[in-house]
This record gives structure tokens, C-alpha cells and sequence, in this order.
């Protein structure tokens, strides 16, 4: 395991910062460096074969705690920027897999390396200070993507679960494949922005429904074909992309019989 460990980064490239340092970082710079980052954390959690949950919770608190490895990213120091990420990513790898004792000695050996008295001397500045302002706020946008992500995948298993919908309805009411939906579900494909609002939208539809009938009566009332949806079920509506107007039709309904 240590044999692979001390090579998983080194296949993933890290690219030069595309400005000299001497030019005031930009969120641009950021952006690419956190992109790197990602790619790296994201090679690094396959490779150990964690849970999708375990490794959006890695890859949040590797984000969020690699700003010495940003720093060397932006000095173009790629072997030092490596190693720190990482360092970092062992560390909160821990978190969760405390009794790997040979990612404890890699770590304590990676830390050698970085601080031996052989290893370059970081000549810290106002525009690495800088640099760390735009990384911040390039981590707090992917993490605000990840976070919106993880939202949109509870929506979408509760339409699953609640409604009892299938792979293939939901694939239908969405437009897409049966296979992206299980890859969204899984957490190996992120969900475009556009279905995560239709996602979102259809969820708080679900919510409005909830809020009228029990979770244990709605599957039995929107299966009864009724006069409110021209004779149609309400489970009909829904599979054609209308549970919003079904949300809708009830509270007024029942706001009307109030």
C-alpha cells in the first residue's frame, strides 16, 4: 500500500500557475488550482476504494485544509505541492480510518521530506497572502456545488422513496437516462444544474403534498383516478412531469373545502 501511495499523485498532473508571481493572483488562478485539487483528492479516494459518502466528506475537509498546499501550487513548486496535498488528504483520511497505521508512517515520512533541512525555503509574500484570499473563496464555491449537489440527491431519493417511483419513471419525468439516474443517486456523476432545480421544484411539490396527507396515505390517495385530474390518477399526472400542478390542484382543493 505505501508503494502505491507515494505514486497515486504523481499521476496526476499539476499545472503552472498562468501568471508570474509577480502578478496579483486572480480568482481565475484559483479556480484552476482548487480544479487541480479535485482531480487529485477525487484519484486519491478512488484508489482507496472509500464509500461515496466517506469521500465527499474527504474531499470537503481536504479542500478546506490545503492551503499550504495552495501556496506551493502558486509558486509552481509542483513536488511540494504534492506532497502537501497529499498530507492533508492522509490526515482527514485518518479521520475516518483511524487504524490504517501505514498512512500514519507515509504521513510521518512525507513530513520529512517537506521540512528536511535539504528542502527549499518558501519565501512568503503579500501576494501569497492574497493568493490565500481568492483560494478561500474558490473552495467556498465548490464546496456551495458540492453542497447543492448532496441536496439535489436527497431530493431525488425521496422522490424515489415516497412516491415509489422507479429508476426508469424518474429517468422519464427528467428526460434523461435510467443510468445517469443511478449515477446521480451513487454520487458518481454530478447533476447538472438545470436538473437540480427541476429536482428541487419537484421535491417541494412532494413537501406541499406531505403537508396534506400522511406519508403512509399519499401513496393510496394519488393513485385514485378522480375527477380533480380530469379522471386521471394523480400518479399519472406526476409521471408526466406535472407533480407541481398535482401540489397545486390539492391545496386548493383542500383550502377550498376548509
Amino acid at each position: 500500500m505505501t508503494a502505491s501511495l507515494e505514486s497515486l499523485l504523481e499521476e496526476v498532473p499539476v499545472p503552472a500557475p498562468e501568471r508570474p508571481n509577480s502578478t496579483p493572483p486572480t480568482l481565475a488562478a484559483a479556480r484552476a488550482c482548487v480544479d487541480w485539487m479535485i482531480l487529485a483528492i477525487q484519484h486519491l479516494n478512488r484508489r482507496i476504494g472509500f464509500e461515496a459518502q466517506t469521500s465527499v466528506l474527504v474531499h470537503d475537509l481536504v479542500l478546506a485544509s490545503a492551503s499550504h498546499a495552495a501556496v506551493f501550487w502558486r509558486q509552481g513548486w509542483s513536488d511540494q505541492a504534492r506532497i502537501s496535498l497529499l498530507h492533508s488528504w492522509i490526515d482527514q483520511s485518518l479521520v475516518f480510518e483511524p487504524s490504517w497505521k501505514h498512512l500514519y508512517d507515509f504521513r510521518n515520512r512525507l513530513i520529512h521530506q517537506q521540512f528536511s533541512p535539504a528542502a527549499n525555503r518558501l519565501q512568503g509574500s503579500d501576494l501569497d497572502r492574497e493568493f490565500l484570499l481568492v483560494f478561500s473563496i474558490a473552495v467556498a464555491e465548490k464546496l456551495a456545488v458540492g453542497q447543492a449537489a448532496s441536496q439535489a440527491r436527497q431530493a431525488l431519493r425521496q422522490l424515489l422513496g415516497r412516491l415509489e417511483l422507479s429508476s426508469s419513471d424518474l429517468a422519464r419525468l427528467l428526460g434523461v437516462s435510467v443510468e445517469t439516474v443511478d449515477q446521480w443517486e451513487s454520487g458518481r456523476a454530478v447533476i447538472p444544474a438545470e436538473a437540480r432545480a427541476a429536482l428541487a421544484r419537484a421535491n417541494n411539490a412532494l413537501s406541499r403534498m406531505l403537508a396534506i396527507f400522511r406519508p403512509e396515505r399519499l401513496l393510496q390517495v394519488i393513485r385514485q383516478q378522480v375527477e380533480l385530474f380530469k379522471g386521471q390518477s394523480a400518479y399519472a399526472w406526476i409521471l408526466q412531469g406535472r407533480i407541481q400542478e398535482v401540489a397545486d390542484l390539492y391545496e386548493t382543493a383542500f383550502a377550498y373545502q376548509g
